[in-house]
């Protein structure tokens, strides 16, 4: 049965629940393909390698947002923060997260405001970047 994403979505970042500044998000997952092709293969061979997490996110702006994206953009932290992304309703929900540390958690990789159309909206949008393997729940 489909699910629909209004409501069924939360992402915290940095302990902050960030989903009120979100009108558009996605979860990427990919994991490296390691060629491991020998003369004495008959085809191309490849084994998986470590995952990836990025999250593309974007929406209206506001300063609250500002704050929490804008600060990390402009002076990265040392200690990456903590990330949470829930997806699916409550009794049905994958919850992916990641406990930051030096080297595991979220930055901001990188962030735009788009204020370009003098008759709409300020928006903005980035991409959340992983280190290390999420705990699934």
């Amino acid at each position: 049965m489909p699910v629909r994403a209004l409501g069924n979505v939360v992402i915290t970042y940095n302990s902050v629940n960030v989903t009120a500044y979100l009108n558009t998000g996605s979860q990427e997952a990919t994991v490296t393909a390691i060629d491991t092709t020998s003369l004495a293969s008959t085809g191309q061979e490849q084994t998986p390698g470590a995952p990836a997490y990025s999250y593309p996110v974007g929406g209206f702006w506001s300063k609250a947002l500002d704050d929490v994206f804008g600060a990390d953009s402009v002076s990265p932290p040392t200690t990456l923060r903590n990330f949470s992304c829930q997806i699916g309703p409550v009794g049905n929900r994958a919850t992916y997260t990641w406990t930051g540390s030096t080297t595991v958690g979220a930055f901001v990789s990188d962030y735009k405001v788009d204020f370009s159309d003098p008759m709409g909206m300020i928006t903005w949008s980035g991409t959340l970047t992983l280190s290390g393997a999420p705990t699934r729940s």
